[in-house]
């Protein structure tokens, strides 16, 4: 039920106009449009539109240097995960209480995992749990509107260059779920 809400005021989001859309664009933490302005921080979005979010628990790592020491070494790669809040639209008017939903529950289910792999490993049950107590997960949505032909063509390299960046998470497992236009 978590997860079909959560495709369920995703889908609603984008299927809003552009405007409304971009009340809350940004280039980390919110809307990114096709060929986002702005533009997408971390990868290029010539096919899709995006909508991202992270931590939904109130920590703001923006100010706690257990996450994020803008005078550190990694500073500025920090900068790009961490240097934004969570934008939130108003339409769905239930979208950030089913994100924040679907998001505690795939962090509950990571943590459950992580545990089965400490298991498998012969390692105690909570072995992974310091390198995870403050994670940086991101939630994101991605949106491949339907493209004409010429589109397509147009945005091949950039569609090439899309998909051999991949999941770009090396942290933690990562969750995929892929839906076409006709699922629920």
């Amino acid at each position: 039920e978590v997860l079909h809400s959560a495709m369920r005021v995703t889908r609603s989001f984008f299927e809003l106009p552009e405007a409304v859309k971009m009340r809350v664009a940004n280039s980390k933490k919110g809307f990114i449009p096709i060929n986002g302005q702005p533009e997408n921080a971390v990868r290029p979005t010539a096919l899709h539109e995006k909508f991202s979010c992270s931590r939904v628990d109130g920590v703001d790592k923006r100010t706690d240097r257990a996450y994020y020491d803008p005078t550190g070494p990694n500073a500025e790669q920090a900068a790009l995960y961490f240097g934004e809040a969570n934008q939130w639209p108003d339409r769905p008017i239930d979208f950030k209480p089913t994100w924040t939903a679907y998001y505690k529950s795939m962090e509950l289910l990571t943590g459950k995992l992580m545990t089965i792999f400490a298991h498998a490993l012969g390692v105690p049950a909570d072995f992974f749990k310091m390198f995870h107590d403050k994670h940086v997960t991101n939630l994101v949505a991605l949106r491949y509107p339907p493209m004409t032909a010429e589109a397509r063509a147009a945005a091949a390299g950039e569609a090439e260059a899309e998909a051999r960046a991949g999941s770009s998470d090396w942290t933690a497992p990562a969750a995929h779920w892929t839906a076409d236009a006709s699922s629920a």
